[in-house]
């Protein structure tokens, strides 16, 4: 993002040195509007591929890397409906071949780019499921306190057993009403557990919300959640 040439998107080093480590290629073709987010992820059937965010379109595209000195793009995916400002692809998780993508105002998105429930592939992502919910309802007490039209969307996912663990990312549209100092500035953000033991039909089974603060990205290792709370 905001490259100086207006070429943004992603830039392949070797590590094979790693106190040195080489640009070998660039990616930008159809990514120049920014890329936010990456996600390198390997199969034994299809090779490695990058799977990347695009601030302009709300698109995820899939880039081929097994020659990581060309790579070459051979999918791209949004969500269905007309282009508009909702549409915007934050963050990307696979786990056994299926992509969690965090959609904004489209929520939580599964895709099956090779775990063959759905038939899909690095080259064809295919639709599972979707976890859409009412950010105005969930949000409301933030239009209370700092007035409409605040900016708000599922920001981060992490699979975990049978659960995917989702959070929003929710801004301000001004000071806090009758706040001071850095409460006035303050984010907001709920983290929910979605059920996806049934993939076909997810559902929230809990959520928690931090008292002062916001949820920016969640790390799950053993059966503790490690959470970014702003």
């Amino acid at each position: 993002e905001g490259a100086s040439d207006r070429k943004n998107g992603i830039v392949i080093a070797d590590t094979h040195d790693p106190l040195h480590p080489k640009a070998i290629s660039e990616f930008t073709d159809g990514v120049t509007g920014g890329v936010h987010s990456a996600f390198v992820y390997s199969q034994p059937k299809y090779g490695t591929h990058v799977y990347l965010t695009s601030d302009a379109t709300g698109k995820m595209h899939v880039i081929d890397i097994n020659d990581p000195q060309h790579p070459k793009q051979v999918a791209e995916w949004k969500t269905p409906g007309s282009d508009n400002s909702g549409r915007y692809l934050h963050d990307i998780d696979i786990r056994d071949g299926i992509l969690y993508g965090s959609y904004w105002n489209d929520g939580l998105v599964m895709l099956d780019i090779g775990n063959g429930m759905k038939g899909g592939s690095p080259s064809n992502p295919q639709f599972i499921s979707q976890y859409k919910y009412d950010l105005d309802k969930l949000y409301r007490d933030v239009e209370a306190v700092t007035g409409p039209g605040f900016t708000r969307g599922t920001h981060t996912a992490w699979r975990h057993k049978n659960y995917v663990f989702i959070a929003d990312e929710v801004y301000r549209n001004g000071p806090v009403a009758g706040a001071k100092d850095a409460s006035a500035s303050r984010m907001y953000g709920t983290l929910q557990v979605i059920d996806v033991s049934d993939i076909m039909h997810p559902k929230s089974v809990a959520s928690y919300t931090p008292e002062y603060g916001g949820v920016h990205n969640v790390w799950v290792a053993g059966d503790t959640l490690y959470m970014g709370a702003y």
